[in-house]
């Protein structure tokens, strides 16, 4: 009787401490991400000359992000490169997990990935800080690099339930 007591006095231990820790809480878990986003970005674009030296050059960029709140993303982007600008609009899809952490991936017409984001939603999502990579390009002798953007709300509206 008395080690039938202490096994049911233990598991109610048990069922206490496990009853009372504390509850992760994740900021974005009923998150969507609907709304337009600018941002600007500097950064340097290797560049492999002969004999393998590598030159760098600026560039720049700015646009618009829009996200729909359901997995698609397009962005209206202008680039200065070597004294050159251009502007493109590119579309892609994106996910955002329970932890903030996204990443949105756009490709071409043909389904080749043009850049890869990966990114975090911060500021209760009125700010997305991100990374954009280009993979190597072979026709331009030009590696695999990055820019860091830092993209603010602006008519943003996302839903931001977690806070």
């Amino acid at each position: 009787m008395k080690a039938l007591l202490f096994r049911v006095l233990v598991m109610l231990t048990w069922a206490v401490i496990a009853v009372s820790q504390p509850q992760i809480a994740y900021p974005c878990k009923d998150f969507k991400l609907n709304g337009k986003f600018g941002y600007a970005a500097t950064g340097l674009v290797p560049q492999i000359l002969q004999g393998g030296t590598i030159r760098y050059d600026a560039t720049s960029s700015i646009g618009i992000v829009t996200y729909d709140g359901n997995g698609h993303v397009a962005a209206q982007t202008g680039v200065q490169f070597r004294g050159k600008y251009s502007s493109s609009d590119l579309v892609g899809t994106y996910s955002v997990t329970e932890q903030c952490v996204g990443e949105a991936v756009f490709k071409d017409a043909q389904g080749n990935e043009i850049t890869h984001w990966h990114f975090i939603v911060v500021d209760s999502g009125r700010e997305i800080d991100t990374i954009a990579l280009w993979p190597r390009n072979q026709q331009q002798q030009i590696p695999n690099f990055s820019l860091v953007y830092i993209q603010r709300g602006l008519t943003q509206t996302s839903d931001f339930r977690g806070k």
